[in-house]
């Protein structure tokens, strides 16, 4: 997987998730998840929250490996932090790990609600 040459803009001290991003983006099992989450979500008749984290996530990383594009990323999901971790909405400084822990935390708590909602219909 090639990223290109392309980076991802910073909101305002946001270097610590884009840094996560960047991460989570190499690894491919959880490029696996997010790819099969956006499909459940296509495939099921059920209401789909129009501000996933998951699906964030995922735009975000498709946008990141995409070879062909080159211009800085904006994340979704950063600019939108606020949702999967409150305190971080602002212009603060924060740890790394502990944005991945809410950020996970957020992402497993979609993912359960999406395959409850498979389970349904």
């Amino acid at each position: 997987m090639n990223s290109g040459n392309k980076g991802l803009a910073n909101l305002g001290n946001t270097c610590y998730g884009n840094s996560l991003i960047f991460a989570l983006s190499k690894v491919p099992p959880v490029r696996r998840w997010l790819q099969e989450h956006l499909r459940l979500t296509s495939e099921s008749p059920a209401p789909h929250d129009p501000h996933c984290v998951l699906c964030m996530l995922a735009g975000d990383v498709r946008a990141l490996i995409d070879p062909a594009a080159r211009a800085p990323l904006t994340p979704s999901v950063m600019r939108e932090r606020r949702r999967w971790a409150h305190a971080f909405g602002g212009t603060a400084q924060q740890d790394v790990h502990e944005a991945f822990q809410f950020l996970l935390e957020a992402c497993d708590e979609t993912d359960a609600r999406t395959l409850l909602n498979q389970q349904l219909c």
